[in-house]
């Protein structure tokens, strides 16, 4: 259980945070050993908002766990222990409630003896990504946890510049696709019926082409409501159906593969994380095959 606190230390300075502890006696006697004088400790209570939430754990950002890696890392090359580390970098990120909540409930469990790899995996604020987990774990019985956890932080980092880089190239044609078919949109329900009247007034026949979007244009003034709701529905349904049909999903991506270009981009982005990730697991001693079964989770 997470419970919020105010206190003092022996200076006088005031704290306040959040630790995780099985009863309120306990969340007291912890703060003591770190020498807080507790003057409130009150449980944390979900909101109504997270409690209508399906998933338990709020996914860590990836640049702030890519700079909490890096941090801690760097302590550790210094010679620093992992628990003072982490109370070092806790001070970085006081302003950040939520985060704030995470390091001191990692501090707790390591605490109670728990190791660092164990206190990631059971601490109940972040969701920590598979292959991280995997990789402190092998790391720290092996001895080289500052070593994966700076490689850790420089491949999320690198991740994240590619994922940043591909929505800034696809944002200017993303654009000027939405504009071109708000415009057409805007074109045939509003322009083109003013403009019917004239050709009735004239008599002619009118080209198959302009009969087609005539009709379109009655169409879609009749039933945009009806069109709008349904494509809303499609998308929603679509979302699901990635989300929580393995089926659907395969399905999916064994199309987006065959196509001619985004195929092979995509194939060549996915085989170039996993090869990186690989051989960050592989350098951190973990077996061959779990390394492969481990890098297969970082897979779109």
């Amino acid at each position: 259980m997470l419970f919020k606190y105010r206190g003092l230390d022996k200076k006088g300075k005031n704290h306040s945070g959040s630790i995780e502890a099985l009863s309120k006696n306990d969340a007291i006697t912890k703060l003591k050993l770190q020498g807080i004088f507790t003057q409130s400790v009150k449980e944390q209570t979900p909101s109504i908002l997270s409690k209508l939430n399906f998933q338990k754990k709020e996914k860590i950002n990836q640049t702030v766990l890519s700079n909490l890696s890096r941090d801690i890392a760097t302590y550790l090359n210094a010679g620093i222990s992992i628990v003072n580390a982490l109370k070092l970098a806790s001070t970085q990120y006081k302003r950040d409630k939520k985060l704030s909540a995470f390091l001191g409930s990692i501090n707790s469990l390591l605490d109670e003896g728990k190791s660092f790899a164990v206190a990631l995996e059971t601490q109940e604020v972040y969701e920590i990504p598979h292959f991280f987990l995997q990789s402190v774990k092998v790391s720290e019985n092996g001895g080289m946890l500052a070593e994966v956890l700076e490689e850790m932080s420089r491949f999320i980092r690198e991740m994240e510049g590619i994922k940043k880089q591909i929505k800034s190239n696809l944002f200017y044609p993303g654009f000027i696709i939405i504009v071109s078919i708000l415009m057409i949109a805007f074109m045939i329900t509003v322009v083109v019926p003013k403009i019917t009247s004239i050709f009735e007034q004239m008599g002619q026949e009118l080209p198959p082409i302009t009969q087609f979007i005539i009709t379109a244009s009655d169409f879609l003034g009749a039933y945009w409501l009806i069109l709008l709701l349904s494509l809303t529905a499609v998308v929603m349904v679509f979302s699901a159906l990635m989300k929580f049909s393995q089926g659907f999903k395969y399905s999916i991506d064994k199309i987006l593969l065959k196509l001619p270009v985004i195929g092979k981009t995509i194939l060549t982005t996915e085989l170039a994380r996993f090869s990186y990730m690989s051989s960050v697991l592989l350098r951190s001693g973990l077996p061959f095959v779990q390394g492969v079964s481990l890098s297969a989770n970082i897979l779109d």
